[in-house]
C-alpha cells in the first residue's frame, strides 16, 4: 500500500509538473503577442504626422528643419477598365532632421472610373491615383491630412473614395493622430471632387455604406470632455445620413424620437 501511495503522488507530481509547464508556455506565448501588438501600435503611433516644423519664410521660399519624409506604399488596380492605380502615401520619421529648402509650386488634380475595393488603416497623408493609359497621377488632397482609414467603392455606378481624415491637432499634442477629432472625406473619382464632412466639436468615430442604396452613414461622437479626443463608451454619439444623390445630410434619428428614448433612462 506504502509503495502505490508513493507512485500515485508520483504520477499526481508529474502530471501536476506537466501542468505547470504548458500554463507557463502558453501564458509566454500570450505575453509574445501582446508584446508584438503593442510594438504594432507604437510604430503607428511613433508615425503620427507632426504639425508643424521650425520654418523661415519669404514669398516664395520656405526654409525649415524636415523630420519627416515621404514613403509610397503598394499602387493597388481599382478600375481594370481605365487602369487607374490607388497609391497610398505615407510618412516616415527621419533619424536626422534635415535642413530643407522648398520653391512654392502652384496647381494639382485631375481623375477617371471603375472596380476592385481596397481599404486601408493606419497613419497616411494622401492617396495618388494614377492613371496608367493617360498617364497621369493626381493627388487627391493640396493641405496637410492625416488619413487614418480610407476605402475604394463603386456606388451607384460612380467610383469614390471615402476617408477619415484629420487636419487639426485637437488634443495639442503637437502631431496629428488617429486620437484627433476627425472628419469624413467623400472623393468623387468621376468628377475629381473633394467633399469635406464635419461636425464642430465632434470627431467622426466611423462611415457605413447601406445596402444597394446611395446612402451613407457617419457616425459622430461628441467631444464631451472638450479634451480633443473622442471615447463612444464615456460620450454620446450620433447618426448622420448623407445621400450621395441629393448631397444632403441629415439626421438619422431626429430629435423627437432622441428625446423619447433619453426619457426612458432618465
Amino acid at each position: 500500500l506504502q509503495k502505490y501511495n508513493q507512485r500515485l503522488l508520483a504520477i499526481i507530481g508529474t502530471l501536476a509538473l506537466a501542468a505547470l509547464a504548458v500554463f507557463i508556455f502558453i501564458m509566454g506565448i500570450l505575453l509574445v503577442i501582446e508584446l508584438v501588438d503593442d510594438f504594432g501600435r507604437d510604430s503607428i503611433h511613433d508615425n503620427a504626422l507632426v504639425v508643424t516644423n521650425d520654418s523661415t519664410q519669404t514669398k516664395d521660399v520656405e526654409e525649415f528643419i524636415r523630420k519627416q519624409e515621404l514613403t509610397l506604399g503598394t499602387p493597388r488596380l481599382i478600375d481594370t477598365l481605365d487602369a487607374i492605380y490607388l497609391i497610398p502615401v505615407s510618412q516616415v520619421n527621419l533619424k536626422d532632421p534635415e535642413y530643407t529648402k522648398v520653391e512654392k509650386v502652384q496647381g494639382l488634380l485631375e481623375s477617371s472610373s471603375r472596380k476592385r475595393y481596397w481599404s486601408y488603416s493606419g497613419y497616411f497623408n494622401n492617396i495618388i491615383l494614377y492613371n496608367r493609359l493617360a498617364e497621369t497621377k493626381i493627388p487627391v488632397f493640396d493641405e496637410k491630412v492625416l488619413l487614418t482609414q480610407f476605402e475604394h467603392r463603386e456606388i451607384d455606378n460612380r467610383l469614390y473614395l471615402l476617408i477619415r481624415g484629420v487636419t487639426t491637432d485637437a488634443n495639442q499634442n503637437g502631431k496629428l493622430d488617429g486620437d484627433d477629432l476627425g472628419s469624413f472625406y467623400l472623393y468623387d473619382i468621376d468628377s475629381d471632387s473633394l467633399r469635406k464632412i464635419a461636425l464642430e466639436g465632434h470627431g467622426l468615430d466611423g462611415y457605413y455604406v447601406t445596402y444597394q442604396s446611395t446612402e451613407i452613414l457617419l457616425r459622430f461622437t461628441k467631444d464631451k470632455e472638450s479634451d480633443g479626443e473622442i471615447d463612444e463608451f464615456r460620450e454620446p454619439t450620433i447618426i448622420k445620413k448623407l445621400d450621395l444623390k441629393t448631397g444632403l445630410v441629415n439626421d438619422l434619428i431626429e430629435d423627437e424620437m432622441r428625446q423619447q428614448l433619453q426619457q426612458l433612462i432618465d
